[in-house]
Order: C-alpha cells, then sequence, then structure tokens
C-alpha cells in the first residue's frame, strides 16, 4: 500500500510564497523605477533651471555690457573731439605768440628812419608798406629782418620814391612767419 501524500496545500503556499516575492521584487523595481525617473525629471529640471538663469544672467549682463560699450565709444569720440580742440587752441596759443613775438621784434628792430603805413597779417604773411628817410635805411631793416627767426622769406617787393617828397621811399616788405617758435624757453615764461 502506497501512502497518498497531498501536495496541493503545501504547493499552493509555494505557489503563493512565490507570488508573494514576485509581487515584492515587481513593487520594488517599480518604485526603484519610478524613484531614479523622479530623481532624473528632478535632476533635468533643475539643470534646465540652471541654464535658463544662466542665459537671463547673460543676455541681462550682454545687454548692460552693450550699453558700457556704446557709452566707451561715446567718450572715446568726446575725448578725440577734445584733444582734437585742445590742439587747435595750442595752436592758436603757438600762433597768437608766434605774431606778438614778431611784432615785437619788428618795433625793437625798425630804424628811427623807418615807419610803417599799414602792416597786414594775410594767411601766413606779413605785409609790411612803410616810408623810409633813406634806401640804406632800408637794407639795414632787412638785414635785421633776415637775422631772425620770427621772420622767413623776407623780400622787398617794391621801392618807390615819393611823388612829393624825393628824399623819401615807399616800400613793400613781405616776410612769412615760421610754423613753430622754436625758442620755448620764452614760451615757458610767458605764461
Amino acid at each position: 500500500m502506497t501512502i497518498e501524500i497531498n501536495y496541493l496545500p503545501w504547493r499552493k503556499d509555494v505557489r503563493k510564497a512565490k507570488k508573494n516575492k514576485f509581487v515584492a521584487i515587481l513593487a520594488t523595481t517599480t518604485l526603484i523605477a519610478l524613484s531614479t525617473s523622479y530623481f532624473f525629471y528632478l535632476k533635468t529640471d533643475s539643470e534646465l533651471k540652471y541654464r535658463k538663469d544662466r542665459i537671463d544672467f547673460i543676455q541681462k549682463n550682454s545687454l548692460i555690457f552693450e550699453n558700457q560699450i556704446v557709452e566707451i565709444e561715446q567718450m572715446k569720440a568726446d575725448k578725440k573731439k577734445i584733444l582734437e580742440r585742445a590742439g587747435v587752441i595750442k595752436e592758436l596759443e603757438k600762433d597768437r605768440n608766434l605774431i606778438i613775438k614778431s611784432l615785437d621784434y619788428l618795433t625793437k628792430t625798425i630804424p628811427d628812419s623807418i615807419h610803417f603805413k599799414s602792416l597786414n597779417i594775410i594767411d601766413e604773411r606779413f605785409e609790411i608798406i612803410g616810408i623810409a628817410k633813406d634806401r640804406n635805411d632800408i637794407s639795414k631793416f632787412m638785414r635785421a629782418i633776415d637775422k631772425s627767426d620770427l621772420l622767413l622769406n623776407s623780400k622787398i617787393n617794391y621801392v618807390e620814391s615819393l611823388e612829393n617828397i624825393s628824399e623819401e621811399f615807399e616800400f613793400l616788405l613781405t616776410a612769412s612767419k615760421p610754423l613753430v617758435i622754436e625758442n620755448t624757453e620764452e614760451e615757458g615764461n610767458d605764461g
């Protein structure tokens, strides 16, 4: 005789244990998958927010920098204009000093027997119309001007005897002024 063993309850228990184990593994796997995907979502979302914030920051600062660049370019243009004006002012001051020194030199070197009828400064040239009692005085005056660094390329255009008075001569003397004053020591003392 054989003993009959009923394995059915035991099989049910094994199946139930396997099913519970499967459900537990499935739940654990699902929980891990969900938590991994949630973590991935949080990470990508924070990364996107960080990049969006960086882009906003860069755009905001690039506008600020562009405005600053425009201001710097404007300042450079203003500086260039100011330097040009300062250069013009310096040239005018040099020219003014040159004319004053030239006129001062003329008053110191003119002989007593010569007087000026007119003195004109046209562009870069002096035109002096004068009256002299003697031709030698005109020559002396001309030599004195030739020795000067303040009046260059001097020449007498004409010397004519005055009709009414035979002893006096009218002359036209032209000379150009130099572009630069060479004696800088006197410039510093002027002002």
